[in-house]
């Protein structure tokens, strides 16, 4: 945040370099009143650039009003950096003529290329200063005693620089205001990601190096030609480091008009039962009535106007004091009840308009913080779920062959609108959620993840709105499951057979214990090595009769990503291309073991599944290397790849302590393994989903035994010794059921029996449990499991 030290001092901020808005907003000249920073001069910041954080990105909103358009000088608006020790500038970047102000002997002449239209990029932000609102980012890369600076204007390199930084100096951005009408306001970066690791950057005209301590590495948008930066509402902030955060859930800067609003029209209004209040109310009530004849809402838009006046907390109590019988509910239930596929083509348009008009109302509501428990409590937040889930319009329902094309237009456009109905339905139920997920019960819990994670498979990515609704049902979907304790209560409530009243058409208690056993596997989940790879032939003659347009799947059931790695073997001109979802992921060649290291290489893909061809001649490699003359003649043996997959989380220290979380709740450990086959089970109408449910149940103990070198809880081996017998006696009987090399290769043209994921899950369970030095002692007490183990490595070898 950028202030002068004379902010603190007139109480402007709480504390030093927090203001109380969302950005620092500085003004050369304005309404005291306003509480915001107001001077001419420069403005430091309040906080210094730490030379071992090793990147920064400031970005300004430089707004200048008409009345100094064309009349800015070059004293009157900067921005640059000043060293800590004097004050003293060390870079300075006009804001009217673009010049550079520098000390000549700190200069490194370091040639960039991205200086190529230069000129072009300087004569044209000439012009974009002299308009209204402008976008100004400053990247500093500090290095070697050095710093890199990069100017951009509106998304356009205008400037770079490197500079030597003497010893022992500190560096403090700063703007610069010398008319009485220029304004700054400090953003927020729009990071791409955050991670803190030592990390690999290349400085033009320089040798590729690491950072010397592990920092933090903020990727941010590349505005390079050709290249198209993300938009805000699918660009990460830095705050998503430590809590969810979207675009839509920013709140509005105080202003002068708001107080005159409130003052004028809120404060009259506030009270219902004043006379002017009443009759005000009773009109719009009797507009967002249903009809008797129709049953529908007599005039939607009326719903925007009653919840601008739900403002006041005393009009919100008398509108919402019946709660689900109350008028502004039945309102919102009537309208977004009606579904898509059940209109014609006629009244298609008008359905999305009065769908649209609840949604807003609802929007407005949850602006305000009285409102939510109410809103939780008549069920707003089934309805926005029920509104996203709704089905599809397909407008070959409702249009024949000879439809005309303004017809199919007009489709399209509804279709369109119907999905951005969609999304603010999203966004209003995470809004609802971020407040009141506590409130969510155990026995909703689980069937809302199930809904959100079906709704995310059938929205898909096809468009940005779907792509939008995807990633706000993913974090609905996180601030429920962040709840661990609500899942291991569920699970108890279910396995009792006592969840309650249920809606109808809700998942039987079989298939919700499955579903709270797959949430909690995919939130304490984390596997160190990979759990699945292929290979290929590696004979010459082989490889050469191998179709290139074969495709092959990877799928592990419950992942978030998968991260993919390969062997370093000659691969020639060959290929291996990775696919999802229609698009190529990456690719592995000759090439990467050329530029790359192959043991840190990865090819990461977001979904749980994925595909992969091989290629032995790609015409991609072939192309790139025309130019040798043994390009022809280099060795091909294949490959040989390994799919990692990652869960909810890929932090040790967070699962950790997710898996500690749910160890130390007491009986957990018995109730899980009375579920299993070969004890209880799930009883009469669990028969469909128990052998999905045992194996979640193998993956779930599995992961709980992984607890790096700390020795296995209590839970598992000492507290009951009836479930440390249980739980062994399963694993055992699973590991005695593991195929053998000749069985998995199927030797002597038998059939092939290969590993799956129970097998798997052993494996993970035994390694955890032998990470120990107490968990190697535990195996005296299961000498069976550890002979067989043997045997296993035995025949592997």
């Amino acid at each position: 945040m950028y202030t002068a030290p004379r902010a603190i001092a007139d109480g402007l901020i709480r504390q030093d370099g927090v203001l109380p808005h969302s950005c620092a907003v500085i003004r050369a000249k304005g309404n005291k009143e306003m509480a915001l920073p107001v001077g001419t001069g420069s403005w430091p910041c309040t906080q210094h650039c730490l030379f071992d954080r090793g990147a920064y990105q400031l970005q300004w909103l430089v707004h200048h009003p008409s009345s100094v358009n064309g009349l800015i000088k070059r004293e009157q608006s900067a921005i640059g950096l000043l060293m800590a020790h004097d004050h003293s500038e060390l870079y300075r970047f006009s804001c009217a003529t673009m010049e550079v102000t520098v000390p000549p002997k700190l200069v490194q002449q370091t040639p960039d290329k991205r200086h190529a239209n230069i000129e072009e990029a300087r004569a044209s932000g000439k012009v974009h200063l002299t308009r209204r609102g402008c976008m100004l980012r400053l990247q500093l890369l500090f290095f070697d005693a050095a710093a890199w600076i990069s100017v951009f204007l509106n998304d356009v390199l205008v400037d770079s620089h490197f500079l030597t930084i003497p010893a022992n100096v500190t560096l403090i951005p700063f703007v610069h205001m010398g008319s009485t009408g220029h304004m700054f306001q400090s953003l927020p970066s729009l990071f791409q990601s955050l991670t803190y690791d030592n990390f690999k950057f290349q400085l033009p005209g320089k040798k590729e190096r690491m950072s010397k301590i592990k920092i933090p590495h903020m990727a941010w948008p590349s505005f390079e030609a050709g290249i198209q930066p993300p938009l805000s509402s699918i660009s990460n902030s830095v705050y998503a480091a430590y809590c969810n955060f979207q675009d839509f859930e920013a709140e509005v800067l105080p202003h002068p008009l708001n107080d005159a609003i409130h003052d004028r029209i809120n404060v009259p209004l506030m009270d219902p039962r004043a006379e002017k209040t009443r009759g005000l109310l009773e009109g719009i009530l009797e507009g967002v009535l249903l009809d008797k004849t129709t049953g529908e809402v007599r005039f939607p838009e009326d719903m925007t106007l009653l919840a601008s006046m739900c403002s006041s907390e005393q009009i919100w109590r008398f509108v919402s004091r019946k709660r689900k019988n109350s008028e502004v509910c039945k309102a919102v239930e009537s309208l977004l009840r009606t579904s898509y596929s059940r209109s014609n083509f006629a009244t298609l348009g008008d359905l999305v308009k009065r769908k649209r008009c609840a949604l807003e109302c609802t929007g407005i509501f949850l602006r305000y913080p009285h409102t939510f428990e109410a809103l939780f409590e008549m069920g707003f937040l089934r309805l926005m779920a029920n509104e996203i889930a709704e089905g599809l319009y397909d407008e070959s329902d409702h249009m024949s062959d000879m439809t005309g094309l303004t017809s199919r237009l007009t489709a399209r456009g509804h279709l369109v609108e119907s999905w951005r109905n969609r999304l603010s339905a999203a966004k209003n139920m995470y809004n609802l959620l971020c407040t009141t997920a506590h409130l969510v019960s155990p026995v909703e819990a689980p069937n809302y993840v199930d809904e959100f994670t079906k709704s995310r498979q059938l929205v898909g990515t096809a468009s940005a709105d779907r792509q939008d609704i995807g990633r706000v049902l993913a974090d609905a979907t996180d601030a429920i499951a962040a709840d661990l304790n609500k899942f291991t209560e569920a699970l108890r409530t279910y396995a009792a057979g006592s969840p309650g009243l249920k809606p109808v058409g809700a998942m039987d208690d079989a298939s919700v214990i499955l579903n709270v056993l797959s949430t909690l596997c995919f939130t304490v989940g984390r596997d160190e090595y990979a759990t699945r790879a292929a290979e290929s032939e590696h004979q010459a003659h082989r490889l050469k009769t191998h179709p290139s347009s074969n495709l092959y799947e990877c799928h592990v059931p419950g992942s978030a990503s998968l991260a993919v790695s390969f062997d370093n073997m000659p691969i020639g001109n060959g290929a291996v291309e990775i696919f999802a979802s229609k698009e190529r992921k990456g690719i592995f060649s000759r090439l990467v073991a050329e530029h790359e290291d192959v043991a840190s290489f990865r090819i990461v893909v977001t979904e749980d599944r994925f595909e992969w061809c091989f290629k032995y001649q790609s015409d991609e490699i072939m192309k790139a290397d025309q130019d040798s003359e043994d390009s022809g003649d280099r060795e091909n043996r294949g490959y040989r790849f390994m799919v990692r997959p990652v869960f909810d989380s890929d932090d040790k220290a967070t699962v950790f302590n997710r898996r500690n979380t749910v160890l130390d709740k007491p009986g957990f450990l018995k109730l899980v393994t009375s579920l299993h086959s070969q004890s209880k089970g799930l009883g009469h109408g669990g028969e469909k989903v128990q052998k999905d449910v045992d194996l979640k149940i193998v993956m779930l103990l599995s992961f709980l035994a992984q607890r790096g070198e700390v020795p296995p809880h209590p839970a598992i081996i000492s507290d009951d010794p009836q479930v440390e017998q249980a739980i062994f006696q399963m694993m055992f009987q699973l590991l005695e059921s593991r195929p053998s090399i000749e069985q998995q290769a199927g030797v002597g043209f038998k059939r092939r029996m290969l590993l799956d994921d129970s097998h798997i899950a052993v494996a993970r369970f035994y390694h955890g449990i032998s990470m120990s030095e107490e968990g190697r002692q535990h195996f005296a007490n299961h000498q069976e499991a550890l002979m067989r183990i043997v045997e296993i490595a035995s025949d592997n070898t």
